[in-house]
């Protein structure tokens, strides 16, 4: 298998991992009352903003890094992922906290979670393949 297709491979599954996991949480939704629809807006409205930030944030940090050469490409790579992973698993652990916390039953809280596997590891698959193929290449 050529590079390409191993980071392609990675991109797809980062893609439908993603997809997956708004499509549980959104099936999720509808166990909810009106009252907990309306607290879970509540609840994570300005969060997602910030996560938006910070991701793009990040993303510009790496591109400029890039552009500037300061550091080789794999550990540049390994790092932005490295991050970028740490915050996704913090932003879930956050947010299962605040569903606990506020009382949201169960089952929601089970597809909020799986959902949340699934773009983790959606994730961390994309990762350690474009790490490959840039180790690969390097």
């Amino acid at each position: 298998m050529s590079e390409l297709n191993l980071y392609f491979v990675g991109l797809v599954l980062l893609i439908f991992s993603n997809w997956y996991s708004r499509y549980t949480v959104q099936n999720a939704v509808t166990l909810l009352d009106d009252n907990k629809k309306v607290e879970l807006i509540n609840l994570f409205q300005k969060e997602n903003k910030f996560n938006g930030l910070t991701v793009i944030a990040l993303m510009i940090v790496f591109f400029v890094l890039i552009q500037l050469k300061f550091i080789p490409i794999l550990y540049l790579m390994i790092g932005i992922f490295t991050l970028l992973i740490t915050k996704i698993v913090y932003t879930y652990k956050i947010k299962l906290g605040k569903l606990k916390a506020n009382n949201f039953p169960i089952e929601y809280i089970k597809k909020f979670n799986l959902a949340s596997y699934i773009q983790i590891g959606g994730f961390l698959v994309f990762s350690i393949l474009s790490i490959l193929m840039i180790a690969i290449y390097a």
